[in-house]
């Protein structure tokens, strides 16, 4: 029912957007026939189906570190 920060920036924001009831009615009316309408559809279509993940993991050299190598894992 409400905006919520997770940044200063994020944080600012929402005490704004809070402020305007109209807004926040508007949302949750969308939220109620816009969302809730199509969460099966989207389900059905999406969050059901998954994946094996890729996981890399290579030695890089930061330039104008002061380490001579670091490692980076990625998992896609």
């Amino acid at each position: 029912g409400k905006y919520v920060g997770y940044t200063e920036f994020g944080v600012k924001n929402a005490e704004a957007w809070n402020k305007d009831l109209s807004d926040l009615s508007v949302m949750k009316a969308q939220k109620e026939t816009v969302c809730k309408h199509n969460i099966d559809i989207d389900y059905q279509g999406f969050l059901s189906k998954s994946v094996q993940p890729s996981v890399t993991i290579e030695s890089v050299t930061p330039s104008g570190g002061h380490h001579p190598a670091m490692l980076v894992c990625s998992v896609y």
